[in-house]
């Protein structure tokens, strides 16, 4: 199968420096970066993640682009008084 991608000039000098540095070419780094997403998320994995592969895609989660909208909740959303609240007194 012969699939065309337009990619921003930035995206494709990241994924050709990808590429060339586990030493594939770029098809064959895009051919096994689409197999891991499509086995990731049929959960088809077989081989348990090492230590340093979940800190690696904990790290990657953390710091993307995504989380730098997101703001932390204020002190008082988070007291004890209001996590721990009596049902009774909320009627």
């Amino acid at each position: 199968m012969m699939i065309t991608i337009n990619l921003k000039p930035e995206i494709e000098a990241h994924v050709r420096e990808k590429a060339k540095s586990q030493d594939l070419s770029i098809e064959k780094f895009i051919e096994n970066l689409i197999e891991k997403e499509i086995i990731d998320f049929r959960g088809d994995r077989q081989s348990e993640v090492s230590v340093d592969e979940w800190e690696n895609k904990l790290f990657k989660f953390i710091n993307s682009p995504i989380n730098y909208r997101l703001y932390p909740l204020p002190d008082e959303a988070i007291s004890r008084e209001n996590i721990y609240t009596r049902e009774d007194e909320n009627l």
